[in-house]
This record gives structure tokens, C-alpha cells and sequence, in this order.
């Protein structure tokens, strides 16, 4: 049912921005979960930056959040500052022995 919702409002925006000239949006969605108990993880940490380049990136953002029933940590749009033909990494640390940061 979500996922429908998602599509139809994507279809519609798409129609009015093509209605009045101008491109559809460009966004990347990641939906992030964990295949073992939430209770195990330590904090998770993302980084966005160009690809070849994601290492000497800063972390973007760091969490404790995961839903104990879905084991989701979230989910995070990205959306170009840029050429959105250009080449973009994402790299999701999530710690387990040890806090996400210190990974």
C-alpha cells in the first residue's frame, strides 16, 4: 500500500513538472535495516560523497535509532547538489563490537 501511494504521488508530480516544461526530480532512497537483533548494534554512520572519494569524507550522519519489530535503522533521501548524471557513494557503517564512529 505504501509503495503505491509512493508511485502515484511520483507519477503525479511527474506529470505536472512535464506539464509545465520542467524536468521530474532526481532523488536516491535508502532503506536501511539490520539482519540480526537491534539490541547487538552499537550506532550506525553514514557518509555521502563522489565515488573514489567516499574514504576521506567526514561522516555525514550518525544514529542509535533501530525499530526493534522491523530492525530498520531508516531511510535517507539523497537528492543531487549537482550534475545528476554525476557518480555519488553512499557507505553505511554500523557498529557491533565497537560504536559506528570508531570503525
Amino acid at each position: 500500500m505504501t509503495l503505491r501511494i509512493v508511485l502515484a504521488s511520483s507519477f503525479v508530480l511527474g506529470a505536472l513538472a512535464a506539464a509545465h516544461g520542467c524536468k521530474s526530480p532526481t532523488e536516491i532512497k535508502a532503506v536501511m535495516s539490520l539482519d540480526f537483533d537491534c539490541a547487538k548494534q552499537q550506532g550506525s554512520s553514514v557518509t555521502v560523497g563522489a565515488l573514489g572519494a567516499i574514504e576521506a569524507r567526514p561522516v555525514t550522519a550518525t544514529s542509535t535509532r533501530c525499530d526493534v519489530g522491523t530492525k530498520s535503522l531508516g531511510d535517507l533521501v539523497l537528492v543531487p547538489s549537482g550534475d545528476r548524471d554525476g557518480d555519488v557513494a553512499l557507505k553505511v557503517v554500523v557498529g557491533i563490537t565497537a560504536p559506528a564512529e570508531s570503525c
